[in-house]
């Protein structure tokens, strides 16, 4: 058998041909060449991409080869040029993938140390008299999480003029898309339950630590090209990308859309022109979850009654927990438990689609309280497509269903329908509420609205209601909104109120994203004759408004102040309200230099080159500039630009390095007293040199705040000390200072 293999081997002859496989060229490769076969060395294959599965391998030489003849692979070798030329079906290649979706989040900031008090102080004169009225906010922030406590105040309130209002400590973990809250909090709720308000313990999933994060299932379209492509992606029939393809099998994997039902294509065409339409319908909404994907809050407390006229008034201990998972891209389901020592419920439910029709919710729960044993069922059908969007939602409650978040007055059967499509001239839609409680008449509200578009003088829009059942009442309003300039817009309109007519005018400035004004101008003619007017100031330090209104009844004017105080890593500072993450700009300590937030200017830096931005985006990426323009020629700025993500409520230092060096011009004497010969070489610790010019006169460009100079002499060298005196002035004239000798 060996003298068999021999015989083969002797009969093969090496050649080196250069490879094209599939219209991509492989460099050159040494194969063995007989009998119309062309042998291949595994190796070769394996680093092309070509799986050898099922191929007859044959050992030449003591190394593995192919026979691409009697392996049935196509193949041709032009002899003129030597070039292997392959053709390798999709099914042997390497599958690709592409992948769409947002693009990650950057690194966290680090939170600073520190903490922070906003202020909302409001005075007030109306015809019961004066009264003074405040909300205020603590904060706390550090690398390990952040706490507020906010509080309400009022004159008029003789038994509690202060009252605690939630206070909480919340640590983030983006990385698990997680969170955890001590304190004061919201439940979330679930099939059967209702979000309440309750001091506890809350752990639970967090989309919101990473922006962006694709929650609901997309779209994923697949192929294979045999020659290198290029695939255009339409969704809705708009070109929304175009990506390069390599031969072999591929993928383009969550395609972003819109909620709601559509159609994606890909046009795939390969480098001869040959186009391929692969394309798919699909079916997605914000309640879906991607297959695999889950969502979860775990809650245990004591549940918060009469907020906001008591500091410290909780109900009996409770647990609660939701759960929610993507079963497949198109089932959802969700679980949700609530325990206490009086009242214990259960549901489950399931979203769902209903490939070419609707999205189908369907809910079920169950309650154990001291009224008995009740139920609760759940049904609810949306459909949103590009041309018309409805729905409609069931939801019947038995008299004994109860739910610890659950008010007494909790309807027994609530129905809700939908329905809205865009127009040529903008869009139309309407919606219907029908509540039916245990011991009082049902509730019925229908409305309709419509907004249409006046080319580019503004809009007009009607909103139209009618409620009837336990209360009867018809409603009405044309309204037309034109904008008048940057930040200003003027409103003018029409209704009705239960046979009431009256008329509206309204002028507003809006409050710019940096320092300016803001104002705001009505007016009311019917059944009440009304003028109110507002003004607001917003600065670095605050906002600060004043307002009054008048009508045939009664009249008021207020006074309100809103800022905030706090300090970040050893800075106190003082800055408009921080309803967000904020973050502290210093750019060296240079004053007045432009600070930019999303290309927005925000302000000028204060004497210390400090300033603070409020409100940046928390966990998102925030783009932060500063104006290279607005600091000295002679400082040099290594970036104008950095990107800033936040932590949640949280203090963060952006430094913009600075390297204040200046010039001067320097008078030069020798020991003896005679002047510094003209042409001699001069340098600073620093590496700048140069040269001493006429009259003992050198200059320098980039001195720090002390400076050695050295001189180089004929035949020795000479030094002398530097020190440039406060301010940040160009071009001072200093001296004479002394050259003393430093070596012979």
């Amino acid at each position: 058998m060996a003298d068999v293999q021999a015989a083969v081997v002797d009969a093969l002859q090496p050649a080196w041909l250069a490879v094209s496989m599939n219209g991509v060229a492989h460099g050159d490769v040494l194969v063995l060449r007989g009998k119309g076969d062309v042998f291949v060395a595994v190796e070769a294959l394996r680093r092309w991409g070509i799986s050898i599965d099922g191929l007859p391998i044959v050992d030449l030489n003591h190394q593995p080869h192919v026979a691409l003849a009697a392996s049935g692979l196509n193949f041709t070798v032009e002899e003129s040029s030597q070039t292997l030329t392959l053709s390798i079906p999709p099914a042997r290649l390497p599958k690709s993938a592409v992948r769409l979706g947002h693009a990650p989040n950057g690194t966290m900031a680090r939170s600073g140390w520190g903490g922070f008090l906003n202020y909302n102080l409001l005075a007030s004169r109306t015809a019961d008299g004066p009264a003074l009225s405040g909300y205020f906010e603590a904060g706390v922030f550090s690398p390990y999480g952040s706490g507020t406590s906010t509080f309400v105040g009022q004159s008029a309130n003789r038994t509690a003029p202060l009252v605690r209002l939630e206070s909480s400590w919340t640590v983030d973990d983006p990385d698990r898309l997680r969170s955890l809250r001590i304190g004061d909090s919201i439940g979330r709720g679930g099939i059967g339950g209702t979000p309440f308000r309750f001091g506890g313990v809350q752990f639970g999933r967090s989309f919101e630590t990473q922006p962006g994060f694709v929650t609901l299932p997309l779209p994923s379209l697949s192929g294979s090209a045999t020659l290198p492509s290029v695939a255009d992606l339409y969704v809705d029939n708009v070109l929304t990308g175009r990506h390069d393809i390599s031969p072999g099998p591929f993928a383009i994997n969550d395609v972003p859309v819109i909620s709601g039902s559509g159609q994606v294509s890909l046009v795939v065409r390969d480098i001869l022109g040959q186009e391929t339409t692969v394309t798919q319908s699909y079916y997605t909404a914000p309640t879906l979850l991607r297959a695999g994907l889950d969502d979860y809050s775990v809650e245990a407390g004591f549940a918060r009654h009469n907020f906001g006229t008591r500091s410290f008034d909780y109900g009996p201990f409770f647990a609660a927990g939701s759960y929610r998972y993507g079963i497949s891209s198109g089932v959802t389901g969700e679980g949700h438990i609530e325990i206490t020592g009086a009242v214990q419920q259960a549901g489950i439910g399931a979203d769902f689609v209903v490939p070419g029709a609707a999205l189908v919710k369907l809910g079920a729960a169950t309650s154990q309280s001291p009224d008995g044993t009740g139920t609760m069922v759940s049904l609810g059908v949306a459909r949103n497509t590009p041309r018309i969007s409805y729905g409609a939602m069931a939801e019947l409650l038995s008299d004994d269903y109860v739910s610890y978040g659950t008010s007494l007055r909790s309807p027994r059967r609530s129905i809700m329908a939908y329905i809205g499509m865009p127009t040529p001239f903008g869009s139309l839609g309407g919606s219907f509420t029908s509540r039916s409680y245990r011991d009082s008449p049902t509730l019925n509200i229908a409305s309709l609205n419509t907004q249409i578009r006046v080319t580019r003088f503004g809009s007009l829009s009607l909103i139209a209601t009618k409620t009837w059942g336990a209360v009867a009442e018809t409603t009405a309003q044309v309204m037309f909104a034109m904008p008048l300039g940057r930040n200003t817009a003027g409103t003018a309109g029409i209704g009705t109120n239960g046979g009431r007519q009256s008329a509206t005018v309204t002028v507003q400035r809006n409050l710019p994203i940096g320092n300016g004004i803001g104002y705001r101008l009505g007016g009311e003619v019917g059944e009440i004759d009304r003028l109110d007017g507002e003004l607001a100031l917003q600065t670095g330090f605050g906002t600060y408004t004043i307002d009054g209104s008048w009508s045939d009844q009664t009249s008021a004017a207020h006074v309100s102040a809103a800022g905030s105080v706090g300090i970040v890593d050893g800075t106190v500072f003082a800055a408009r309200p921080l309803t967000q993450s904020f973050a502290a700009v210093r750019v060296g300590n240079y004053p007045g230099v432009g600070v930019y937030a999303d290309n927005q200017l925000v302000g000028r830096t204060g004497s210390n080159g400090m300033m603070i931005i409020p409100n940046l985006r928390t966990f998102d990426d925030n783009p932060i500039s500063i104006d290279s323009d607005d600091v000295p020629m002679t400082a040099q700025i290594r970036s104008n630009q950095q990107i800033v993500r936040p932590p949640r409520r949280a203090g963060v230092r952006v430094d913009f390095p600075v390297l204040g060096r200046r010039d001067a011009l320097l008078t030069v004497r020798l020991e003896d007293g005679s002047v510094l010969p003209t042409g001699l070489q001069v340098e600073t610790a620093s590496g700048e040199e140069t040269v001493s010019g006429a009259a003992g006169e050198i200059y320098l460009s980039m001195l720090d705040d002390r400076n050695r100079v050295t001189v180089r002499l004929p035949d020795a060298a000479c030094s002398f000390d530097v020190a440039l005196p406060p301010g940040n002035a160009a071009q001072p004239r200093l001296g004479p200072f002394t050259c003393v000798r430093t070596m012979p």
